[in-house]
């Protein structure tokens, strides 16, 4: 097993790599990934509206750091990270936006903290990227009296849970956005927005490491925290897919990132009139020390285990839970666009548990991707496919006919046919390969 510090350098690596990809604006609505940038900003604003002084621990380009600096001018914000790559974006990010009340430092939390005290600290999805997370909690009680984590709903298991999950309104909002710029033809959609000089000067891209990527469950942070009262409340903001082109620099592009956002922020409100937003795929938990007493009511993950039991228990699946097979899996060489394909699928259960579209929590069913040839995610959810009427126990075989919508713009893409165990994970991510297929899209 890797050392800590072995770890901390892959994922340094890994983020000095993965900020060197961006190089566009990413703070206005012509880019998609701001609908998540601005939700998180506007979730986190009623914590900091008091403070007078913030850091943001692990900032990376800045992005969320930037705009809670637009909304609060009287406050002042440091960012840090251990990515100068990261740092070297953010003051691009804070240049871009003329803003004088954040500045961002190149440096490591536990080790090297910065001086003074902080009204709060923020984690914004960054929280998980450390290997010694009591450390740091340590570090931030000698800092300050509140804190706040952006983090993933995790499980025991380590697991990523998306339960209440509804990245599919980006794919349909801008699929309904595309015919209507071809019906119109009024909008060029390959004009983008220009590219900035993306990597600071002395730097050079190398291999891209791999993240430190830790899910955590809430009796990990109930116990981590136990110095502070939590308050935590659930979002389903943070796209994970996308679609080509998010950097569309077109009106039609902007209008429909604005609905987008406005929708999440109606969904997420929904469910929190419910409860059921502690469920959503990210949490926003705030910490006070137990010893301010400031009046504010804190229940912590209270509503988790209310709601919780209906999510089953995704920790109790055995480790070859996802050994799947396909055979005789008929796909064709070409297709036309935004049309329905219907193909015989194989599939075999070589794995000591029993599979079931039925289950109430977490059927497993059958579905799909695209991608294109450079393997850019086009269509992540396609459509389901149930295991028919009866649980696949093991080693059995069910012969599928599978429903398959074909992408709407004409080109070559490549099929993926994968399992899928619905709000825990697809087989393709516990290790099992779908089965792929180039295939030509054209009239």
């Amino acid at each position: 097993m890797a050392e800590p510090k072995q770890l901390e350098q892959s994922d340094r690596a890994f983020h000095d790599w993965l900020f060197s990809q961006i190089d566009r604006d990413r703070l206005s609505f012509y880019y998609t990934g701001y609908v998540t940038i601005k939700r998180f900003g506007d979730l986190i604003a009623p914590y900091v509206e008091d403070c007078r002084r913030v850091l943001d621990a692990g900032c990376g380009p800045g992005e969320i750091t930037c705009y809670l600096a637009q909304r609060f001018p009287e406050t002042t914000f440091l960012g840090i990270d251990h990515s100068k790559v990261g740092i070297h974006k953010a003051e691009r990010n804070r240049n871009r936006l003329g803003l004088e009340n954040v500045r961002f430092e190149a440096r490591d939390l536990v080790t090297n903290p910065p001086e003074g005290r902080f009204d709060i600290v923020l984690f914004l999805d960054s929280f998980h990227h450390f290997t010694n997370p009591a450390g740091v909690v340590d570090v931030v009680q000698g800092m300050a009296d509140r804190v706040l984590l952006l983090e993933p709903h995790g499980d025991a298991a380590g697991n990523w849970v998306r339960a209440v999950d509804f990245d599919w309104l980006n794919a349909e909002l801008h699929r309904i956005r595309r015919v209507m710029n071809r019906l119109l033809g009024d909008e060029d959609s390959k004009h983008s927005i220009d590219v900035d000089q993306p990597l600071p000067p002395d730097y050079s891209p190398s291999a891209p490491g791999d993240a430190i990527e830790h899910r955590y469950p809430p009796q990990f942070y109930e116990e981590l925290l136990r110095g502070f009262d939590l308050d935590v409340r659930g979002t389903i903001s943070g796209l994970t897919t996308y679609g080509e082109n998010i950097y569309e620099k077109t009106e039609s592009n902007r209008l429909f990132n604005r609905v987008l956002a406005d929708v999440f922020a109606s969904i997420d409100d929904r469910l929190t009139s419910t409860g059921r937003d502690i469920l959503a795929k990210h949490w926003i938990i705030y910490g006070e020390k137990k010893v301010m007493n400031r009046g504010r009511v804190f229940d912590g993950f209270t509503r988790y285990r209310k709601f919780a039991p209906e999510l089953g228990a995704p920790s109790s699946v055995p480790p070859d839970f996802y050994d799947v097979a396909y055979a005789d899996c008929q796909l064709p060489l070409s297709a036309p666009p935004a049309s329905q394909l219907f193909v015989w699928v194989h599939v075999i259960n070589e794995g000591s548990a029993t599979w079931s579209s039925s289950d109430p929590h977490h059927p497993v069913n059958l579905g799909y991707h695209w991608l294109t040839p450079a393997r850019e995610m086009v269509t992540f959810d396609g459509y389901r496919t149930t295991l028919g009427g009866k649980p696949l126990g093991p080693h059995d075989c069910a012969y599928l006919e599978m429903r398959i919508v074909t992408p709407e713009d004409p080109g070559r893409y490549i099929l993926q046919v994968d399992m899928v165990h619905e709000h825990i994970a697809w087989f393709s991510a516990k290790g099992r390969p779908p089965v792929e297929r180039e295939i030509l899209i054209a009239k």
